[in-house]
């Protein structure tokens, strides 16, 4: 008899730009997930269908997304027809985590890091913080868990 497939656990994480989606995943690594950032939209089937064939890894090790604007072939309908691919298949569980910020803590950060916001190219922070956000609230309502880090550190 065959042995009975488990469940693998896919977290998608994502939100603003600045609200700490990299530090999310690199501490989701720490705790045993397999973590891939910016991972182009068009590949993610074939992802989900690849055996790591890695005899160190269990089969079934939780997988940690890092999905935003600056993924190649984002839009709001080919996420959304991820999500919905995902949720159809029995065999993995989906949870999508959206990282947010106030504002004023997501400028103060652009600031300090002297990094340009990814869509605040020819406008200033605070205009790209917003659009960014008008862009990113489909993911904002569908996600499970949304973590607010307005006033935390990296090492919180």
């Amino acid at each position: 008899m065959p042995a009975s497939k488990t469940n693998k656990d896919i977290l998608i994480v994502t939100g603003l730009s600045g609200a700490g989606k990299s530090t999310a995943l690199h501490f989701l690594e720490d705790m045993g997930f397999e973590t891939i950032d910016n991972f182009p939209l068009s590949l993610f089937d074939d992802l989900l269908k690849t055996k790591d064939g890695n005899p160190f890894h269990e089969e079934n090790r939780p997988l940690a997304i890092g999905m935003d604007l600056r993924t190649r072939g984002f839009n709001i309908e080919g996420v959304s027809e991820q999500i919905n691919n995902i949720k159809k298949d029995n065999q993995l569980r989906l949870k999508i985590l959206f990282m947010d910020c106030d504002n004023n803590f997501l400028v103060k950060r652009f600031s300090e890091t002297r990094r340009r916001h990814p869509i605040s190219m020819d406008t200033t922070v605070i205009k790209g913080i917003q659009d960014e956000r008008k862009i990113m609230e489909f993911l904002k309502v569908n996600s499970d868990i949304i973590l607010d880090t307005s006033g935390l550190t990296i090492h919180d």
